[in-house]
């Protein structure tokens, strides 16, 4: 797990970490919504998003 966690992009990892550990707290409600945040306002302007999608649509390995 560790290696193919590796094979991510850092950036998106840290965002998505971040994004869960916030989920276990109280006001589930409220977590969600955050979550919705950081991906509009954090995760979709991050390069490696880009890359990331753009790989998926081609259906190659993404190049972090």
């Amino acid at each position: 797990l560790a290696q193919r966690l590796a094979a991510k992009s850092a950036p998106v990892l840290a965002l998505t970490v971040r994004t869960a550990r916030a989920l276990w707290s109280p006001g589930f409600e409220r977590a969600l919504e955050d979550a919705e945040r950081v991906y509009l306002q954090d995760l979709i302007t991050l390069p490696d998003y880009r890359e990331g999608l753009r790989a998926f649509l081609e259906k190659r390995a993404p190049r972090f």
